[in-house]
């Protein structure tokens, strides 16, 4: 009898201990692994591809940024369909929970309600150094943009046969500097911009140049250090003159011989690299780090705060919180009216990754509360037009806003074109 007695007890615990381990080993088996779409709007129906989700619908709890979605259809060892609940613009991780259990996956990004973006070639596609309509025009190594009159003329540095261009409206190109008698050969043009009629342009080799764009006479300004990468000026025409580990250098309006160090970023920042420049609304100049993949704004005062990025990546973030950004590779940028920024975020090493153009929007607090969204692109490549789900970059270098027409004009380095996006 007591045998008996034992042996049921025994096989209780035998029984209790199998179901313990199956229940644990279900939990561990359920795994995520992709999201289709991984870009939309509330409202869009999302598949979580994975297994070991549970057959019940209802005992699948998924979570966007603290909100519930509705579950519409279950495949246990394949998909969960559910709706993108409201939420604001921004990436958030998607989180399902299985019997009190909770297993994060991919990011799920709320892009604009009224997004209507089309990415379109506007001209080159292909390696050379041509001129001609958008059809023939070729770039060797495709670099900085800067308006010559906003929205009808960009000029275009060639970093590659080290030749600047000009492209109109309809993407027919020339050049502006070029050709045998070169005075920018091996100077590396890097970015520019346009004041009282005049190119400056920032060459990586060779400091600082300009081009009169009414006499076409090029001359060599100053060279304040090496790898001089951007230069803008304020709304007093104070010039700014961006070298890549120097730091910023400053000249007051009408003395650009003989710009001083104004900020140096690798003293007061630690930062080694920083790599372009523009004014917001405020005259604050915003500057992004491409080896830190960090936005900083320094005020007239010289205060250097950092408003977005902390570290190489590649993630939004979380809404409201554009220090939880991620960027990879940043390199030029545009800033409108309100202050928003339009980013590339590109991969010198390995074009396979992640290509995007990205957005910082302000919040009530201006960019310490601001948010970051992939505004387009996704896995680098050939050229691909089309919408936002579509488009694909290979490695976005710079870009140029052209606000009044909502549009924006990025050059396509791996594809050695000049792509058009209209939002």
């Amino acid at each position: 009898m007591k045998k008996n007695i034992f042996y049921n007890i025994l096989c209780c615990l035998l029984t209790l201990c199998v179901t313990g381990c199956t229940d644990n080993e279900g939990q561990q088996k359920a795994t995520l692994v992709a999201i289709r779409p991984a870009i939309g709007t509330t409202g869009t129906e999302v598949t979580l591809y994975g297994e070991g989700f549970h057959p019940v619908a209802s005992e699948n709890i998924i979570q966007v940024y603290g909100e519930t979605a509705e579950v519409t259809e279950v495949n246990p060892n394949e998909y969960i369909k559910f709706i993108a609940p409201e939420n604001p613009l921004g990436s958030f991780p998607v989180m399902l929970t299985i019997n009190g259990k909770t297993y994060t996956g991919s990011k799920f990004t709320y892009r604009d309600l009224n997004s209507k973006i089309k990415v379109s070639t506007f001209c080159g596609g292909s390696y050379g150094s041509a001129t001609g309509d958008k059809f023939s025009t070729k770039f060797a190594n495709v670099h900085g943009l800067a308006w010559i009159e906003e929205g009808k003329t960009i000029a275009v540095a060639d970093r590659g046969v080290h030749s600047v261009l000009s492209i109109d409206s309809k993407g027919n190109s020339s050049f502006l500097i070029g050709g045998g008698n070169n005075p920018l050969k091996d100077k590396h043009p890097w970015r520019m911009t346009v004041h009282n009629g005049i190119l400056y342009i920032a060459c990586k080799a060779g400091g600082l140049y300009t081009y009169d764009l009414i006499t076409k006479n090029v001359e060599k300004l100053c060279e304040p250090g090496s790898n001089t990468q951007d230069v803008k000026f304020d709304k007093t025409g104070n010039m700014f003159v961006l070298c890549r580990e120097a730091g910023i250098f400053r000249a007051e309006a009408g003395k650009f011989n003989s710009p001083k160090l104004w900020v140096n970023f690798q003293e007061e920042e630690g930062v080694a690299q920083i790599h372009a420049m523009e004014f917001d609304p405020e005259g604050n100049l915003i500057v992004s780090s491409n080896d830190r993949g960090q936005f900083f704004m320094v005020t007239p005062e010289k205060e250097i705060i950092c408003i977005a990025g902390s570290e190489k990546g590649d993630s939004d973030g979380t809404s409201g919180n554009p220090r939880s950004a991620k960027f990879y590779q940043l390199y030029g940028f545009a800033i409108d009216s309100e202050g928003t920024i339009y980013t590339v975020d590109g991969n010198d090493g390995n074009v396979g990754s992640g290509q995007k153009i990205k957005r910082i929007t302000r919040g009530k607090k201006g960019y310490e509360d601001g948010t970051v969204v992939t505004l387009v692109g996704s896995a680098g490549g050939a050229i691909v037009d089309g919408s936002v789900d579509e488009a694909v970059f290979g490695n976005p270098y710079d870009i140029i806003l052209d606000e009044a027409n909502r549009a924006l004009y990025v050059s396509d380095r791996s594809n050695n074109a000049i792509r058009k996006i209209e939002y």
